[in-house]
């Protein structure tokens, strides 16, 4: 299995691996760089072959002849079935199977218990050299608590199309920064982004705010951390607040409604609405203009 993406769906690829393994199979992870220093993905019946950009230049055409094979039946082949929502094995005449590309986002095709044994690994899985583990559950210097605020930026400034990105404007995330603020005076906000220069020009100096330039590894073990926070429609958002939220986080945890669909107003991923995610609408807060 290749990984598509970064921590967020590659947390979702691991789950369709573990859901679908038979007994006396070996999984093969390509890549993954992000998850493996959170999950050991080699040991028993499991292999990781590490894949740098210039090798999956390779892999990607590899990837997608073994994906025709699967289709036609020369080796088995697991899929997202687009009407059930879940995993699908079909068998083929050889002894190899590939799980077919995608994103398999849908919080709903896994069970709770396979969930909750991934957190678990996550937990355990000792991560060395960061001032924060999750996995140590406690940092290793007392913090007040804090919410944080994910602002993604980078490639939603054009994705899902350049004329309805779905970049969140960033008023919206000042509106939610004052509702919280209301609920819970003096709380202190940490912001994450890829684009740091943007989000310091902008939320920078709000108050009790204070924005972190960390990598990725390092800001979702800090955001698994806080005690509620603001989302990004990420999938990297969207893991951070489920660990924050099972460590005993009271929350809340506000994400946009709609999701990827908030600017035409249609949930287009309706397997993302969560219970414990509280969705905000992003009009009216905001005009209807792209920022």
């Amino acid at each position: 299995m290749r990984s598509h993406g970064r921590l967020g769906n590659q947390f979702f690829h691991y789950l369709v691996a573990q859901q679908a393994q038979q007994a006396g199979e070996m999984i093969v992870f390509l890549g993954f760089g992000s998850l493996n220093r959170l999950v050991r993905l080699s040991g028993k019946n499991r292999f990781r072959i590490p894949i740098s950009p210039k090798l999956d230049a390779h892999v990607k055409p590899a990837e997608r002849w073994l994906r025709r094979l699967g289709r036609s039946g020369t080796i088995s082949r697991i899929h997202l079935d687009s009407d059930s929502r879940s995993l699908v094995r079909t068998e083929g005449k050889l002894p190899f199977t590939i799980v077919d590309s995608g994103t398999y986002q849908d919080w709903n095709a896994f069970s709770t218990a396979e969930i909750a044994e991934l957190a678990s690994e996550v937990k355990k899985y000792s991560i060395k050299g960061h001032m924060y583990s999750f996995a140590e559950i406690q940092p290793q210097a007392e913090t007040a608590p804090f919410f944080f605020v994910h602002v993604r930026r980078g490639d939603y400034l054009r994705f899902p199309t350049r004329e309805s990105p779905a970049v969140i404007p960033i008023e919206w995330y000042r509106e939610m920064m004052h509702n919280i603020r209301t609920e819970h005076p003096g709380i202190t906000f940490r912001v994450y982004s890829e684009d740091s220069a943007y989000v310091r020009r902008n939320l920078g100096l709000e108050p009790n705010t204070e924005v972190r330039n960390l990598g990725d590894l390092a800001t979702f073990l800090e955001m698994a951390e806080a005690s509620g926070g603001i989302l990004s429609p990420s999938t990297f958002s969207l893991w951070s607040a489920y660990f924050a939220h099972i460590g005993g986080a009271a929350g809340p945890f506000l994400a946009p409604n709609y999701w990827l669909g908030w600017r035409d107003e249609v949930w287009i991923q309706p397997e993302l609405k969560l219970d414990f995610l509280s969705y905000q609408n992003v009009f009216p807060t905001i005009s209807r203009k792209n920022e």
